[in-house]
């Protein structure tokens, strides 16, 4: 019985490791992979004017490299948060449409400069396949710094493809 017990134990987890690494196949064919998740360390490359977005931008890093996988996220400045995805395109495509959306905690982010309030950010744009890509917020304001759950969304020929659930907690009380 206990060598049954512990042999069912043993394929409910690898079952459970197979769903969690498990690629979407979008409608055209396409795979997407999500490579790993947490807390990255960059170097900023650009910041595009985005006026849609609540910070007024969107910042364009490189030299990418998570730091901790983890779901927790301390709400302190500086930190950088998301997942790392792959797309193997069906065909020859060098980049997909897709579209990423930011769900931010209850009741949103609010500019303190803009006075503008939102619940979410999205773009959308073509995203480079066969390549690391690296959907990710940093806290660099003060007001960006928000205790709870933040969703970041990948979408592909109008489906979820990718999606993180974060917990940002205050420092000392996690």
């Amino acid at each position: 019985m206990k060598r049954s017990f512990c042999l069912l134990a043993v394929l409910c987890f690898a079952l459970y490791a197979g769903c969690a690494h498990r690629a979407f196949i979008s409608r055209e064919g396409h795979r997407i992979r999500v490579l790993d998740h947490g807390i990255y360390t960059s170097q900023l490359r650009e910041r595009i004017p985005h006026p849609s977005f609540t910070s007024g931008g969107v910042r364009i890093r490189k030299d990418c490299a998570l730091q901790e996988q983890t779901e927790a996220v301390p709400a302190k400045l500086g930190i950088r948060f998301g997942f790392r995805y792959v797309i193997d395109p069906a065909d020859d495509s060098p980049s997909i449409p897709v579209t990423v959306q930011w769900i931010f905690p209850e009741p949103g982010l609010t500019n303190s400069q803009t006075g503008r309030t939102d619940s979410m950010n999205e773009v959308s744009f073509h995203a480079p396949t066969r390549e690391e890509v690296l959907i990710d917020y940093g806290f660099d304001y003060d007001w960006e710094c928000r205790p709870g759950k933040w969703i970041f969304r990948l979408i592909v020929d109008g489906e979820i493809a990718a999606q993180r659930e974060f917990n940002v907690y205050e420092p000392g009380n996690r």
